[in-house]
Parts: structure tokens; C-alpha cells; sequence
């Protein structure tokens, strides 16, 4: 409540559309609302929700996985896969949460059988298949974090530990020959993920022909606006920002934003100022998967979902992927009312 009402204020003062910035924050407010409370009531259900996530993940994920032998599943762009979903970089987004989510329930015994091993590595291949580098990041980065800021706590099990040193060494061994004996390929196949077969020659450039443009016109807005924003919700440039109205009442109906990374979004959009509530609105969002004693799980679920907002601003967003990551959100919190 209290982010909603300063980025209201703010706006009120600094947005050349307020309209728009109220009824996106309106909707931000009940969407998140909703999800958290109902996150809250049944807290008491964590094993059902538990349950029901990984059945999504399995349904889709295997569902789709036959498809990475056939041209429909790359039907968005040729090149990526994009399994059931409507483009590779979606489907990216939806497997790299939960495959992380998965390899700690699997570590930390919380699921057991090697048909969950053999389900994770189907649903690896198939998140290098979607060339997304998001879903990469937040497989990657999750766990990296949670285990850097468990150890910083001392919370971090040490059979835990010790089996996930395990897992890493036995998976090393048998990655180190592998990787020799088809290290040509492997140099092409990272390659062409991290460049996308573009034209591009360098990371710098591929970076910013995908979201790089998008970071540099927010942070000049920031530059220019550093302390208050240029309000909440509304386009970068004027001139770009399309807004569609209800001819009746002439109140927004639509007015759809591309922002390139949540951090300088928020920087831009309400400044100094608001950047410093917004923390605090992380921190208690994310806070209750870290408390000791929490399985790492839970804390791995919800720091992948935020990841997604490293390569797509969905923080705000309600509406496909952006609500997914907030039912993530709220379900990593109730699984850490398990046994927080």
C-alpha cells in the first residue's frame, strides 16, 4: 500500500499522462493484492500448491517437448523453441524458474525418484532450446544468490550442502570430457545463444540491439529527471505512447510500454524516490523465503521469478507473464510457511 500511494503522488506531480498512471496503478494494487492475500489464506495448502505447480510444469514441459524434433515448435521465429507456448522467449521465461525451483526440491529431498532427475534434464534441454538468455539467467542466478545469502546467514544445512557438492562434482566429471571431445561445437552453440545469430560481433552489441536501446533512452529520462521520475507506467518518449481510450468515457482502456530492465524502469519512472520505497517493497516480498530455517527451495522460486524482470519489466505488468510471476512469488511464500 504504501508503494502504491507514493507512486501516485509522484505521478500526480510528474506524469504527462496521469490518467494512465492511476489506472496502472490501480491495477497493479489489485492484482497483487489478490494474488498475496489468497497466497496468504490458504497458506495452510502447501503441499496442494506444491503439487499443482509441478503439474503445470510437467504438462507443458512434456507436452511440448516432442516438438523440439519439428518445425512447429520453432513456428515464432525459426531458430527458437518455443514448445507450447506463443514464442521461445516466453516459454525461456516459464521453464527457468521452475527448473531451478525443481533441482533444490530435488537436493533438498523434498521431491525423490530418478523419473524428477530425468523430467529436469528434458526441461534443460529443452530451456537451451528457447535460446532465452533470461530463463537462463534466472536457472543460473537463482541458486548462485540464495546459497551466496544462506551462507552470509549461516542457514545453509550442512548434509544440504554437502549433497549439493556432491551433485556439482559428479556433474563436473562427467561435463569435463564431454566438453573436450565436442568443444568445437559447444564454442558455436554458446555463440550462437548468447548472439542469437545475429550479425552482431560482440556482446556489447547484441545487448544493446535487444534490450540495450531500451535501458539507455530510461536512464537518460533518470539523468533528467533523477529525483521524482517522469511518472509511473507511461512510455520513455512521448511521441511513441499510444494510449487507447473507451469512446463513451474517454478513460484509458490500453497503453502498452516496453522498458528493457526493471531497475532503471523504476529509476526512471519515479525516481530516487520511489526507488527507495520500492526496495522496501522487495525486501518484504521476498524476506518471508529467506527467514532461517526456510527450505532453499522456496527462496530459489522466488528469486528466479524476480530474475524474469532482467530481461522483461514485468514487475508492473499484469496480464501473461507478469502474473505468472507473481503467482510464483505468492507460491514461494506459502511453501515457506511450511516450515519457516
Amino acid at each position: 500500500m504504501g508503494f502504491v500511494l507514493v507512486a501516485t503522488g509522484l505521478s500526480f506531480f510528474t506524469s504527462y499522462a496521469f490518467d494512465v498512471s492511476l489506472f496502472k496503478i490501480i491495477t497493479f494494487f489489485m492484482g497483487t493484492s489478490t494474488i498475496l492475500l489468497g497466497s496468504h489464506m490458504t497458506s495452510d495448502s502447501s503441499e496442494y500448491w506444491k503439487s499443482w505447480f509441478l503439474a503445470i510444469f510437467l504438462i507443458v514441459a512434456m507436452l511440448g517437448f516432442p516438438l523440439l524434433f519439428n518445425p512447429m515448435g520453432y513456428f515464432r521465429n525459426g531458430r527458437g523453441f518455443q514448445g507450447l507456448l506463443n514464442h521461445p522467449q516466453a516459454y525461456g521465461v516459464f521453464l527457468g524458474p521452475l527448473c531451478a525451483w525443481l533441482l533444490f526440491l530435488l537436493v533438498g529431498k523434498e521431491r525423490r525418484g530418478i523419473s524428477w532427475w530425468v523430467f529436469l534434464g528434458l526441461s534443460f534441454v529443452s530451456l537451451v532450446a528457447t535460446q532465452s538468455r533470461t530463463g537462463m539467467l534466472c536457472f543460473v542466478l537463482s541458486p548462485l544468490i540464495v546459497i551466496f545469502l544462506k551462507l552470509l546467514k549461516g542457514d545453509i544445512p550442512f548434509s544440504i550442502l554437502r549433497r549439493g557438492m556432491k551433485y556439482l562434482s559428479f556433474f563436473f566429471i562427467l561435463l569435463i570430457p564431454i566438453a573436450y571431445v565436442f568443444r568445437d561445437s559447444i564454442v558455436t552453440s554458446v555463440n550462437e545463444f548468447a548472439f542469437k545469430r545475429t550479425a552482431y560481433e560482440n556482446i556489447e552489441d547484441a545487448f544493446y540491439a535487444s534490450r540495450g536501446f531500451l535501458v539507455s533512452r530510461s536512464l537518460q529520462n533518470f539523468i533528467d529527471n533523477p529525483v521524482l521520475g517522469i511518472g509511473f507506467g507511461v512510455a520513455s518518449d512521448p511521441s511513441t505512447f499510444i494510449i487507447r481510450r473507451d469512446t463513451l468515457t474517454g478513460l484509458p482502456v490500453g497503453a502498452s510500454i516496453e522498458k528493457g530492465m526493471l531497475v532503471v524502469a523504476i529509476l526512471e519512472e519515479l525516481g530516487l524516490v520511489g526507488a527507495s520505497i520500492f526496495i522496501i517493497l522487495l525486501y518484504s516480498l521476498l524476506s518471508p523465503t529467506f527467514r532461517r530455517g526456510v527450505n532453499l527451495s522456496s527462496a530459489t522460486l522466488s528469486v528466479a521469478a524476480f530474475l524474469i524482470n532482467f530481461g522483461e519489466s514485468v514487475f508492473f505488468s499484469f496480464g501473461g507473464m507478469g502474473t505468472w510471476m507473481w503467482l510464483l512469488i505468492g507460491a514461494s511464500r506459502v511453501f515457506a510457511k511450511e516450515n519457516g
